[in-house]
């Protein structure tokens, strides 16, 4: 079965969407402030700050930090 182009470049921009920090929290269980507070700034999660203030987190690279932190915590 062959994929679509046009299948290919939306999985491309989901893939690579752009979230913000109440987004992040609700993929995480997580509050807001601990995205902000804790993850971007202890933890490591990888953010982009936009403008004066603004975070955004690049969908594939949040995915990416959770299973790097899956992996470290099953090595437990």
């Amino acid at each position: 079965m062959e994929i679509r182009q046009d299948e290919q470049v939306e999985a491309f921009i989901e893939e690579e969407k752009l979230l913000t920090a109440n987004e992040v929290a609700k993929l995480l269980g997580v509050h807001k402030n601990t995205v902000l507070y804790r993850l971007v700034k202890n933890e490591g999660l990888p953010a982009m700050r936009i403008g004066t203030g603004w975070y955004k987190f690049q969908k594939s690279k949040v995915m990416e930090w959770i299973e790097s932190k899956t992996e470290k915590q099953g090595e437990l």
